[in-house]
């Protein structure tokens, strides 16, 4: 199956925002939902895009969804409509009613978030009812995935106790209609310099994310460590272009030149 995963908004196109931030958690479940359709062999092409207008941020999608040719495209998103509530709102999903392929995909995703905990608010008509874009844009079954109100206690609650890859792993198994078990398990160490920050360390098994989110810093070097894995990556700097990266945990990019690190290329060997 060949997917197209977008996490929405960017620090431009600014989403919901309450207890906690969608920019931020939404990245985090759209790399979750990617790695486990990946484990799980499906081709995953990550249609979210850079810093930009909310034209270009949703025209990006949408368009390299449709050039990839996919056969579904899910758009990760958190909502918002209160400036605060105490208690459970919970998990939708926006789709056209009549798809014979998202809505069924849909249902299984509700359901498995509701094990999880969170109240399943159904379906909802993104197509002659809200008019999304995304909905009505895309050449393939799309939908947009709204994980759980910002701003309800509940939610976020369930959100922080659950946590952001047994959500993903929860969407991508909605999705492939089976239980994903990876067989694979990978550590990667990632260092990065990042602007006014500093150096900066993360771990993580079989996923890793580093830098920030939302608050307009620039990563400008980055070195990436695997074990139980072999890796190689290529940056390219502002002003320089293309940096080929030879040596596994070296650094490529600038350091201290103000220069922003604009696109990175893992090699898994």
């Amino acid at each position: 199956m060949k997917i197209a995963i977008r996490g929405g908004h960017n620090s431009q196109a600014t989403g919901a925002d309450g207890i906690i931030n969608e920019l931020i958690e939404d990245r985090k479940v759209k790399n979750a939902v990617i790695k486990y359709l990946r484990l799980d062999n499906n081709e995953v092409i990550d249609v979210t895009p850079g810093e930009s207008t909310v034209s270009v941020d949703l025209n990006y999608g949408v368009n390299t969804a449709n050039n990839a040719k996919v056969d579904l495209f899910a758009s990760i998103h958190f909502n918002s409509n209160t400036k605060s509530f105490i208690g459970a709102i919970g998990s939708e999903i926006w789709l056209s009613p009549t798809s014979t392929v998202s809505v069924p995909i849909a249902n299984r995703i509700l359901t498995n978030l509701n094990k999880l905990g969170f109240k399943n608010r159904g379906t909802k008509n993104g197509w002659n009812v809200q008019h999304l874009f995304e909905i009505i844009h895309t050449n393939m079954p799309a939908m947009i995935i709204e994980v759980c109100f910002v701003e309800a206690t509940e939610d976020v609650r369930i959100y922080k106790s659950v946590g952001y890859d047994a959500i993903g792993k929860a969407i991508a198994e909605g999705i492939v209609n089976h239980v994903i078990n990876p067989t694979v398990q990978f550590k990667i160490n990632m260092f990065a310099n990042i602007q006014s920050v500093g150096i900066v360390n993360v771990s993580g098994i079989n996923d890793c994310t580093i830098g920030t989110a939302g608050q307009g810093k620039s990563l400008e070097a980055i070195a990436i460590t695997g074990t139980n894995v072999e890796l190689k990556y290529n940056a390219y700097i502002q002003d320089v272009g293309n940096i080929i990266g030879k040596i596994e945990g070296e650094y490529e990019g600038s350091m201290g030149q103000g220069k922003r690190m604009e696109a990175i290329t893992i090699f898994v060997k």
